[in-house]
């Protein structure tokens, strides 16, 4: 009878398994009703976007390339090849779908086995374990990446990408996966993260240009026929809204093709006083650290305190909340009604316990101070020559050395190289 039960059992686990939703990508809530304000969108307006996005992207078990064949773009633009140059297709459909073996004996479904429980099945940094997790995982719609080489707001090369997926993020949930997964696993994880990212970011464009339509009106985008069926008047509405509006969309692209081929600046070199041996010398580079930290040129202070315990604004966002910021309770309430995580501030780096999000490695810090963090109220040192910065990265690397009353370094560490 036992035998029996477990035999039932396990047909109906599987019947019951064959018969759930396949997965979706859901909306992004915040792009939304930030887009709708005192005019809700209407249901043929959602049902459009929702359209739109199933064209190009396709869905999570099966995604697509952000094309529409059938239209003539202005200037034989080509979604497709345009996305071609951003992300290798092939690595998309491996790390998409249910976890399984491809057709070579490979693993597939990367994303879902390793990312989607923490980073969310649309990659919207609200998987099921996200809630729990501080600082919360990275929302990739917005194509905002804190740990880049890249300057300001340019999109992470596929190396900063990459060492995030290998090296993990310290002081965070996200682990390491530098023994866990193979180079070309961690690769498709890669044009994943990028496919997710694209994929947002023209969903937030859509819900702004249907935020400038009437009640009645549609996307250009949205016809019933081909391109070729279409009439003369469609043809030049159609036309007209590449015009207008299908430059953002040429612009994402754009900006991750640039950002896939290499960083944006030249790989820094330290100074010579960053290595020496001289205690006096590397002390006098590590005084010129200090002294940049607390004086008006670095600004270090305010938010990470004055003896680097991460004890100074205690009341900044990441970019993830950063629609709550400033706002009353009930538009807040909205939001988290509506399904998004509540805000939750983020504590400046406490250098004193010797770890960072980013890593130890000094090359690293160079680019956090020099271009800043996106996507948190770290700025980038624009005003600080390239030795400075080499001073402030030796300064903080030591900081868990200094005594707090006396400013005396006790152990200076020497940098033999920089990785």
């Amino acid at each position: 009878m036992k035998r029996l039960f477990s035999f039932h059992l396990c047909i109906g686990i599987i019947l019951f398994a064959g018969c759930a939703e396949p997965p979706a990508f859901q909306f992004n809530v915040v792009a939304k009703k930030q887009a709708e304000q005192d005019q809700p969108f209407s249901s043929q307006q959602i049902e459009d976007i929702a359209n739109v996005l199933t064209a190009f992207f396709g869905t999570p078990d099966q995604p697509a390339f952000p094309n529409v064949r059938s239209f003539h773009f202005p200037e034989g633009l080509d979604y497709g090849e345009a996305f071609a140059e951003v992300v290798d297709f092939q690595d998309v459909i491996r790390a998409a779908g249910p976890v399984r073996f491809d057709e070579s004996g490979k693993t597939a479904g990367l994303y879902r086995e390793h990312c989607s429980h923490c980073h969310g099945i649309s990659g919207d940094g609200s998987g099921p374990t996200a809630v729990t997790l501080t600082p919360y995982p990275r929302d990739f719609r917005n194509g905002v990446f804190k740990f880049k080489s890249t300057i300001g707001k340019a999109r992470p090369s596929n190396e900063d990408l990459y060492n995030i997926i290998n090296d993990g993020i310290p002081g965070t949930a996200m682990p390491a996966f530098n023994v866990a997964i193979t180079q070309s696993e961690k690769k498709a994880l890669v044009d994943y993260v990028k496919y997710l990212s694209i994929r947002g970011e023209i969903e937030q464009v859509l819900w702004d240009i249907t935020a400038s339509l009437e009640e009645d009106q549609r996307l250009p985008l949205v016809f019933p026929r081909d391109y070729d069926e279409l009439d003369e008047e469609e043809k030049d509405e159609l036309y007209g809204w590449f015009e207008e509006e299908g430059i953002r969309i040429e612009s994402i692209f754009k900006s991750w093709t640039k950002a896939s081929s290499s960083p944006s600046i030249k790989r820094p070199t330290a100074p010579p006083e960053y290595f020496s041996e001289s205690h006096d010398e590397h002390a006098n580079f590590l005084a010129k650290g200090r002294a940049i930290f607390s004086g008006k040129s670095g600004a270090c202070i305010q938010c990470h305190g004055d003896t680097g315990y991460g004890d100074g604004e205690l009341g900044n966002y990441d970019i993830w909340n950063q629609w709550a910021k400033g706002k009353n309770d009930k538009y807040i309430a909205g939001f988290v009604d509506a399904g998004v995580l509540p805000p939750r501030t983020i504590s400046p780096r406490n250098f004193r316990n010797g770890g960072f999000r980013g890593g130890r490695n000094p090359l690293n810090l160079f680019y956090r101070i020099k271009n800043g963090i996106q996507g948190s109220q770290m700025p980038g040192a624009a005003t600080l020559t390239d030795e400075e910065v080499w001073a402030l990265v030796a300064y903080v690397r030591n900081i868990k050395n200094e005594t707090i009353t006396g400013g005396h370094q006790q152990k200076p560490i020497h940098d033999k190289k920089i990785n």
